[in-house]
């Protein structure tokens, strides 16, 4: 669960993580990722040089109903790939966007479990839902296996962010109360 808590901790500082499954030979089973909110030009191009295939957003399924993407129906969280020569400013515009988009222009297809390890790191860190990933199979990019190597790049597996999120209690704790009377509602009472 701690390399959970620091691969957040990565993702906050704006840092790319990289995530894999117990099953790593699946497709998509290791992905590099970075948050949409936090992505910078550098960290985009870090990407776009260390996976081999274009790099995807990833989105909640409540975000892409709101964008109009859908998986024939199926409500799920999805993963959309992105053109060359986005920026992160669109790519931010892009995950926020409402409507509906072109989806027969888009390479779409369900969210893999990588992908989704990463969008649960972000909604524990209350984070925008949105995630960019790349594909990174480590026999065909010695760059990034060197940084790896080097611990430049944290690893973290969907076990251990789910860990992560089952152990995510809420505590309350009553400090104090008072009434404050509203238009709508005169014995309405606020507590802390």
């Amino acid at each position: 669960m701690h390399e959970a808590e620091r691969g957040l901790f990565e993702l906050q500082q704006g840092r790319f993580l990289y995530v894999t499954t117990p099953d790593g030979h699946a497709p998509e089973a290791a992905v590099l990722l970075a948050t949409v909110e936090g992505l910078r030009r550098q960290t985009l191009e870090q990407l776009r040089g260390l996976g081999r295939r274009s790099i995807r957003l990833i989105v909640t399924r409540h975000r892409a109903e709101a964008m109009g993407l859908s998986n024939g129906g199926r409500p799920c969280d999805m993963s959309l790939a992105l053109n060359g020569e986005t920026s992160p400013e669109q790519i931010l515009r892009l995950s926020s966007s409402a409507g509906k988009h072109a989806v027969d222009m888009l390479d779409l297809r369900e969210a893999s479990t990588a992908e989704i390890g990463g969008l649960t790191l972000v909604r524990l860190g209350r984070l925008l839902p949105a995630v960019v990933s790349v594909p990174v199979d480590l026999t065909m990019a010695p760059e990034f296996r060197a940084l790896q190597e080097s611990d430049a790049v944290l690893s973290v597996t969907t076990a251990q962010i789910d860990a992560m999120a089952a152990n995510g209690r809420v505590e309350l704790t009553h400090v104090s109360e008072g009434s404050s009377p509203l238009v709508e509602a005169e014995d309405a009472q606020f507590m802390f």
